[in-house]
């Protein structure tokens, strides 16, 4: 048994067994392949963009000021709570018949306002990229009337609609497989490194002198060995 290990050795040690950390990394990536492929769920995103404004009408944009600007950049914050609220949601769900609750719809749906802009982006993530997109739309067809009539105030405005993605936003198959290989090769090395260091064999004369403190009158060659000095390189 090895007490320590210096990083020549290690290294040493790794590339003896290199065939033994990719065969495993390859595993890792067979894995990380056929669950990425076979067991999760691919979902996908669409997302609207709203304008807010501090002004009560659409009219009055031409006058906006730094302070409206502002004070619209402090109601993204408040119109973020209205939107993920019951009020909204509920009515979400029922003008597109879904079978969600208030809560799993909530869940689904992300809110972002856009380098600290006016504008907010909307992010509806499900399974099927159409539900996705018509959440969205909905979203955008309801949040305005419900805002106003909340708070009173403001104007909020839709600069774009959603689309159904042709992609999945996840899972990322490269990173997961990326993952999978660096985790099986982690583990291959490991496991190599702890092998060795447990293994208390004796396998030559440098073993001898780390392990016991004598002298060495001479030493058998292996005789089928050529590297070991044997009768094999005299066969010929």
């Amino acid at each position: 048994m090895r007490e320590s290990l210096d990083l020549m050795d290690v290294l040493g040690i790794l590339l003896k067994r290199i065939w033994l950390i990719i065969l495993i990394s390859f595993i890792g990536f067979l894995v990380a392949f056929g669950y990425t492929k076979i067991l999760v769920t691919p979902m996908y995103t669409s997302s609207i963009k709203l304008y807010v404004s501090n002004n009560v009408t659409e009219e009055n944009q031409d006058r906006i000021n730094y302070s409206d600007i502002s004070a619209s950049q402090l109601l993204v914050n408040t119109y973020r709570v209205i939107i993920r609220s019951d009020k909204v949601l509920d009515e979400v769900i029922r003008s597109q018949n879904l079978k969600y609750t208030a809560n799993q719809l909530r869940s689904s749906i992300r809110i972002e306002s856009v380098e600290d802009s006016q504008v907010m982006e909307i992010l509806v993530t499900t399974p099927n990229p159409k539900a996705s997109a018509a959440i969205a739309n909905a979203i955008a067809n309801t949040a305005p009337g419900k805002i106003k009539e909340i708070t009173e105030t403001g104007y909020i405005g839709v600069i774009d609609n959603a689309f159904p993605s042709l992609k999945p936003s996840s899972p990322n198959l490269f990173f997961n497989c990326f993952v999978g290989i660096l985790i099986g090769g982690a583990i291959a090395a490991f496991y190599i490194i702890i092998r060795e260091m447990l293994d208390d064999h004796i396998k030559g004369e440098e073993d001898l002198k780390r392990f016991y403190d004598i002298p060495m009158l001479g030493s058998i060659p292996v005789l089928n060995s050529q590297a070991k000095g044997g009768y094999y390189q005299y066969e010929r």
